[in-house]
């Protein structure tokens, strides 16, 4: 269930707002080149009778699924690893005058000398094909020329004679097939908001409050138990979302990307999220995988989970994530939805919205402008 709600409460970095549309628009074009060294981009490009070929992938606007050249930045204070693309890490150094950012988990600080040291990573490379232009669906990534005479990297939104959507909270959706993404070959990646097992004061908290809740015990590693005296008991463990930018007050589900850093904007509501864990029944030592994807059904920011205490034993590697969603927040872009699709038009769109430029603002791409499609 999503709820309607157009403000943002809240902003995904304490700096002041500058226009950075400039440096980041230019490699947000999800850009690819081709992987191998013996064969240009024009050669490759000429021979349609190619049937399959490698690309390399260049920039942030498919960030998390596919990486350009990117570094691994490590939180000192919470261990927790974020990857973030070379365009952005420059765009970050260029504007910045504080000398620091933050980790998006816990709030510690990157130091510009850290960010630069990072350990950096090569780009990711997917496989094209030529020939299946006509079986892409909605969800799969494809190849295409874009305005600038250079390669463009995205994911089917819609196909020829789709109709495209925007909710009230700024969700597109393909109206033609009930969903806002299908499933391919090269799945969205999840983005995570929590991280249990990495705090030392966690944001799940025992419910209710009371002798009940002395029982219950959580070790450093995040690893929650109870004792089995509390038989035919409910175990009930609340989390409450927070804001690191903002001295860890609650605020609502919101849309933060932690590979985003130095990127002033504003944060939006999100409408579902997934749990995952690992749980111990009360006859068994070995732990087991648990996960449940819900709807936001608590705009504060909340969401609870309850255990028998009688079969579980405890649990431990709480983490919460959310899934990619295509989103135009824009309140001017309003007015162009829905849109039908010619027989020869594609709406694409990249899995980091708030760096891609895609359909959404130049509108449905031809078919005579595709290359290829990920196999």
């Amino acid at each position: 269930m999503s709820f309607h709600r157009h403000q943002p409460d809240a902003y995904e970095t304490a700096a002041p707002e500058r226009k950075t549309n400039l440096t980041l628009g230019r490699r947000a074009f999800s850009q690819v080149l081709i992987a191998s060294a013996s064969t240009s981009t024009g050669l490759a490009l000429g021979c349609r009778h190619r049937e399959r070929f490698q690309v390399r992938v260049r920039g942030s606007s498919m960030n998390p699924t596919l990486w350009g050249h990117h570094r691994l930045m490590v939180c000192q204070s919470c261990r927790v690893e974020t990857r973030v693309d070379e365009s952005i890490i420059a765009a970050h150094l260029e504007k910045t005058t504080h000398g620091e950012s933050r980790c998006w988990h816990c709030g510690g600080v990157f130091t510009d000398e850290q960010i630069r040291t990072s350990r950096s990573f090569n780009c990711d490379t997917i496989s094209i094909s030529t020939d299946q232009t006509d079986d892409a669906r909605s969800g799969d990534l494809i190849v295409y020329r874009n305005d600038n005479r250079g390669l463009s990297l995205k994911r089917i939104l819609g196909r020829p004679g789709d109709q495209i959507d925007r909710s009230a909270t700024g969700k597109l959706l393909n109206v033609t097939h009930g969903h806002s993404r299908v499933v391919s070959s090269h799945p969205p990646a999840p983005i995570p908001i929590d991280f249990d097992d990495h705090r030392c004061e966690s944001r799940w908290d025992a419910m209710p409050r009371g002798p009940k809740r002395n029982v219950i015990e959580r070790s450093k590693e995040g690893e929650w138990s109870w004792p089995r005296t509390l038989d035919s008991s409910v175990i009930k463990l609340q989390y409450q979302h927070r804001n690191v930018h903002r001295d860890n007050r609650a605020i609502s589900w919101s849309d933060d990307r932690p590979g985003n850093i130095g990127l002033s904007r504003q944060l939006y509501p999100i409408d579902q999220i997934r749990l995952t864990a690992l749980i111990r029944f009360c006859d068994q030592n070995e732990w087991q995988p648990w996960q449940h994807a819900c709807d936001v059904l608590d705009p504060k920011g909340r969401v609870a989970i309850r255990f028998d205490a009688s079969k579980i034993a405890g649990v431990k590697r709480l983490r919460i994530d959310r899934p990619v969603a295509s989103v135009d927040h824009r309140t001017d872009h309003a007015s162009r939805y829905p849109i039908r699709l010619a027989s020869d038009e594609w709406f694409v769109v990249g899995d980091n919205p708030p760096t891609s430029i895609d359909s959404r603002q130049l509108g449905p791409i031809k078919t005579s402008q595709i290359v290829g499609v990920s196999v």
